[in-house]
């Protein structure tokens, strides 16, 4: 009996063990069941995507949003070579950078291009690195995060980068530009062949444009707007725009108002005006027609509201080609700095954002209408005036008794650290009579001024060694307060508080200049004022 009492409760004791270790088992598996379902839930709900492949690399498993946002399904993922969504270009330095050729662990964390469902490349953080699984088997499990985003704002930071060097570079070349082209202008002027000098002066004006484009994109030129009639001026761009257009491009000009006025700085309507026609030339790579038109147009207060302007007449100055056109998604963000759909290294994305700021900036609008696949047509709105109105004219002849009233006999001293320039300016002054002292440097002409303070005019180049030509002028006016001076200068972007405080006495010549300038800003200042002897 107690044997067998002992063999019944050694039975009931190893049923209530394993029903416990059963119990025990189950448990386990419902909390190793608990936190599979979490971990899957946590990796299918990240922004990013997670990737476990085999020794081959071939993806095992994957989760998280991206796959979806890259337009993939998990299904269309299982099976395959990580390296098959890896962009062409970028695969052989993504495994010199993962180390995926070793056998031996590796992690990592590079950038790299991965593409689309569209076959488009995006850029991704890849992170992670191999494991040896609980049975010995090398894996490989990677993290993939979407960085296209804050690679494009790192690019275009670059791209803002390059454009400011490039800016000052410019900058730089049109200062140095303005002097040679102020010095060909004068003597230009010297020349007694009408039709010498007038060839010699037009190439001057033509090259000096040039340098005034140079710096509209260094931003070192102010707007000088004026009234400016549209047809006149398109007419003499007309030469220049033609030869941006390639042979295989049909151009037809429509200019229909002759006595239409507008107010906005030359430089930047011409300048608009071939950011559009090089706009039109790249959507139509395989040829096509391109049509530059002109014409009044009358806004309703309806249609005026529309734009964000006043009801009136308007200027509206198009080009429309038969390019490829845009998407209406590629429309909506065209005029954005920077926006682009060029390749890379053929367009700034500044083209049509330039444009639209001269127009709002003259009051008027830049106004787009495009459709995929049959062509674009670009239109700026500026607003009509009535009339130019023709400006007292300062310019004098190179010679007679006007040119001479008020500069005979006077004394200038004149400060430029440019040789060439300086014998220029020298040599046009002396022809008309005036006597002139020439020095290079402020220092140089200071110690002139304190041995022989008989100047009735001081003429002075605002970038000097050492000492500014301002710098200059202020320290001689604390000694003679009516000192009178022209400054003159190829920055468009110098401090002239020293002209807008002394409008009277100060006169400011931009390079570059011709002599009817000079002697016209050198007689309004000593016109009225007896000569130092």
């Amino acid at each position: 009996n107690l044997v067998a009492s002992a063999i019944v409760v050694a039975a009931i004791w190893k049923e209530q063990l394993i029903q416990r270790s059963a119990r025990r088992e189950a448990d386990a598996g419902k909390r190793a069941d608990l936190q599979q379902r979490r971990f899957e839930t946590i990796c299918e709900s990240t922004y990013d995507a997670i990737f476990e492949a085999d020794s081959g690399g071939c993806i095992t498993w994957a989760s998280g949003q991206l796959i979806t946002k890259l337009g993939y399904s998990h299904h269309q993922v299982l099976g395959r070579r990580q390296l098959h969504f890896v962009a062409p270009h970028r695969r052989r330095t993504l495994i010199s950078e993962t180390g995926a050729s070793d056998s031996k662990d590796v992690e990592y964390c590079v950038e790299t291009q991965i593409l689309d469902s569209r076959g488009r490349a995006r850029w991704v953080r890849l992170s992670g690195g191999t494991f040896t699984d609980a049975k010995g088997v090398v894996k490989w499990v990677s993290a993939i995060r979407d960085i296209d985003v804050e690679m494009a704002n790192i690019e275009r930071m670059f791209e803002r980068s390059r454009l400011e060097s490039l800016g000052t570079v410019c900058g730089g070349l049109a200062h140095d530009f303005n002097n040679l082209l102020t010095v060909i202008g004068i003597y230009g002027e010297l020349v007694q062949e009408p039709e010498i000098r007038e060839g010699i002066l037009q190439s001057q004006r033509q090259a000096a444009d040039v340098t005034a484009g140079l710096l509209t994109f260094a931003r070192k030129q102010e707007f000088r707007d004026q009234l400016i009639n549209v047809q006149e001026f398109i007419c003499a761009a007309k030469g220049m725009i033609e030869r941006l257009v390639p042979a295989n491009v049909d151009c037809r000009w429509k200019i229909r108002c002759p006595e239409a006025s507008v107010n906005v700085d030359p430089s930047q309507l011409q300048q608009v005006l071939i950011n559009l026609v090089n706009n039109a030339n790249h959507a139509m790579s395989a040829g096509g027609s391109l049509v530059i038109s002109a014409e009044i147009k009358t806004l309703s207060r309806t249609e005026s509201a529309v734009h964000g302007l006043d009801a009136g007449d308007y200027v509206s100055l198009q080009v429309i080609d038969t390019g490829c056109g845009m998407k209406p998604e590629t429309t909506i963000r065209a005029i954005e700095p920077f926006f682009t759909t060029k390749p890379r290294g053929q367009g700034t994305g500044l083209g049509l954002a330039t444009a639209h700021g001269v127009a709002t900036r003259a009051h008027g609008t830049l106004i787009i209408t495009s459709e995929w696949r049959v062509g674009t047509a670009i239109e700026v709105l500026l607003p009509k005036q009535l009339s130019i109105v023709e400006s007292s004219s300062t310019e004098l002849p190179t010679s007679g008794a006007e040119t001479l009233d008020g500069i005979v006999n006077r004394r200038i001293l004149l400060i430029d650290d440019r040789e060439s320039l300086a014998e220029a300016l020298e040599r046009s002054l002396r022809r008309v009579g005036a006597r002139v002292t020439t020095r290079g440097t402020a220092e140089e002409a200071w110690d002139e001024v304190r041995e022989n303070s008989a100047f009735d005019l001081i003429i002075t180049d605002i970038a000097l060694p050492g000492e500014s030509g301002i710098e200059l002028i202020q320290r001689v006016r604390s000694r003679h307060p009516e000192m009178k001076a022209i400054l003159i200068s190829g920055h468009q972007q110098d401090d002239l508080s020293v002209v807008t405080k002394h409008p009277e006495i100060t006169r400011f010549l931009p390079k570059p200049f011709g002599v009817n300038d000079l002697l016209a800003a050198a007689r309004q200042l000593l016109a009225f004022e007896p000569a130092v002897h």
